[in-house]
């Protein structure tokens, strides 16, 4: 998986967790809120018809206490009781009945009114309908009130027939008191409710949920097609406190502040208030989803600006890995990673020149291997020839001969000495090799040529690398002082200084042209050949000497034609070798 893909993944998995924390937090706090804040309200709604009820009720008792407290009814219920003659109760029931049709002007909800005297019988504002009213004094919703013994109050749902029409009512009853009109024959006076303005107050068809109306014996009211059954048994007490009940379904509320411990019942359903809820839910998972959009809308090109570095990087490591040594990166992004780029450069580059100088490094010592190999043609075998040619010269007495083979002697030693992986020896060996170069070249060219030493005493066991010096000794005698006809000088200096080995051969030859200097200097060889043993050549030891030395050596070559030339050499003067392997 690449990085920025990962990237990518795990922002996306922190913000996706961290906002769907947050909002199941926020749901779980304000959802317990909504649900309390719905039960509050129900409560409120509920107490508001529990107030209408009760506002009914208390105009009925109102009602009612007007009509007992009517002069005239009382007297003429007193008239129609001591009346001397039919004709003259006639007329009192009658006057009674109108009156009390009267009253039923003052509300519309109301059926009838009744009055039941000791005696049993009945004025109703129905006239026509008093036997019929003395008859349902029989029925079980008269029997109940009786017996809860109580002065005043309400009498479960009932039917009453009105011109052969049924309808459903409830009764307030009120007992005469006395203490009003001891001489009064009048017992109870008794309102006829049309329940159905009990459902015209309770039903509310805007809302799903349902009120329920119980009466004092926990009876149905409203709505009248429920079964009271599944409330009832959470009504039973007779609290005066408003009870809510709650269930898996169901959140139940019950208001009891009515009269006659009338009690009024909100049923809500749990899913219909979680709906309300789950908008919030809805919302904060919609906003969510939003957040997690938007922000990754806003991250994704970050991120990718971040990790294309990154990948530009990563792309330019497997090409340097599959040898691709010319990689460039271009990372201008102006923070570390554009430093890192940069580095990333430098390394490439630094790592592409080493390996060149590794290989010109090989190169290098390839050819001296093979300088080497040639230089070691058969050594001992002309060693031991010229140890017989030492003898037969002793023999006849010829010095000279002796002289000149014993120096070529000691050249093939030090040949031999190479040969056996002595890459380096001493400045003093180094200066006896020397020596017995000039002493052969000596023979050849006699009294062309003088070689002025100066060698400070403390430089003859410094190393250094073998066969560096002859090979310039021998530069400066066949390129600068024989092909001049006049006798030359060549000066080879050795010294130190501050742990560095200066080698200096000079002459005062014919010297170069600034065209052969320029080539010299260029590794360009001269196509003369003036000794009978290999040219090693100028570039040979400079090429030695950088690769052992590298940067802490330096050489020169200062020539002017006519003059002379000057070869300088800087190298560490260490005792022991300081070179790369």
């Amino acid at each position: 998986m690449k990085l920025k893909t990962k990237i990518l993944l795990v922002v996306a998995i922190i913000i996706s967790s961290s906002l769907l924390l947050s909002g199941i937090f926020i749901y779980s706090y304000f959802s317990e809120i909504l649900i309390q804040q719905v039960k509050e309200d129900e409560s409120a709604k509920l107490e508001e018809r529990a107030e209408s009820i009760q506002s009914l009720q208390n105009d009925i008792k109102q009602f009612s206490q007007y009509i007992l407290v009517d002069h005239e009814i009382q007297d003429k219920i007193t008239s129609l009781y001591s009346a001397e003659s039919i004709y003259e109760k006639i007329l009192n029931e009658e006057w009674l009945s109108n009156e009390l049709k009267s009253y039923l002007l003052l509300n519309d909800y109301l059926d009838s009114i009744i009055l039941v005297s000791e005696d049993g019988n009945v004025i109703s504002s129905k006239s026509i309908q008093n036997d019929y009213y003395i008859n349902t004094l029989k029925e079980k919703w008269f029997n109940l009130f009786l017996k809860r013994e109580v002065y005043s109050g309400f009498s479960e749902e009932h039917l009453l027939k009105n011109n052969q029409q049924e309808k459903k009512v409830i009764s307030y009853i009120v007992k005469f008191n006395p203490l009003l009109n001891p001489d009064s024959k009048l017992k109870y006076l008794i309102v006829n409710i049309d329940t159905n303005h009990l459902s015209s107050i309770l039903k509310d068809e805007t809302r799903d949920d349902i009120f329920y109306l119980f009466d004092s014996q926990n009876s149905l009211l409203y709505p009248r097609e429920h079964d009271e059954k599944e409330i009832s048994s959470f009504i039973s007490e007779n609290s005066k406190a408003i009870k809510i009940v709650e269930n898996t379904d169901e959140i139940m509320i019950i208001n009891p502040h009515m009269e006659d411990n009338w009690k009024i019942v909100s049923v809500n359903q749990k899913e219909a208030i979680l709906e309300k809820v789950n908008f919030v839910y809805y919302f904060i998972a919609g906003v969510t989803i939003l957040n997690i959009i938007l922000i990754m809308i806003v991250l994704t090109p970050m991120i990718l600006n971040i990790s294309k570095p990154i990948s530009t990087l990563a792309r330019a490591m497997k090409e340097v890995s599959k040898g691709k040594l010319e990689t460039f990166v271009d990372i201008k992004s102006g923070d570390e990673f554009e430093v890192l780029g940069e580095g990333f450069n430098y390394m490439v580059k630094e790592l592409q020149k080493y390996i060149e100088r590794s290989i010109e490094d090989e190169k290098i010592k390839q050819r001296l291997h093979m300088d080497l190999l040639i230089s070691q043609i058969n050594p001992h075998f002309i060693y031991n020839t010229l140890n017989t040619v030492i003898y037969i010269a002793q023999k006849h007495g010829n010095e000279d001969i002796v002289k000149i083979t014993e120096s070529f002697i000691s050249l093939l030693q030090d040949t031999v000495k190479y040969g056996e992986g002595g890459y380096f020896v001493t400045v003093e060996e180094e200066v006896n090799n020397v020596k017995n170069y000039l002493i052969i070249q000596n023979y050849r060219y006699p009294n062309r040529f003088e070689v002025i030493w100066q060698l400070d005493s403390d430089i003859l066991n410094v190393n250094v690398p073998r066969t560096i010096l002859q090979p310039l000794v021998e530069n400066a005698l066949f390129h600068g002082i024989i092909p001049d006809n006049k006798y030359g000088t060549i000066l080879i200096k050795i010294s130190s200084d501050t742990n560095i080995l200066q080698l200096i051969v000079s002459d005062d030859g014919v010297g170069m042209s600034s065209k052969r200097l320029k080539e010299v200097k260029l590794g360009k060889t001269s196509n003369q050949t003036f000794s009978s043993m290999r040219s090693i050549g100028l570039s040979n030891i400079k090429d030695r000497v950088l690769s052992f030395y590298e940067n802490k050596s330096e050489f020169t070559v200062e020539s002017y034609e006519g003059v002379g030339t000057k070869i300088t050499m800087k190298i560490p003067s260490l005792e022991s070798p300081d070179f790369i392997q």
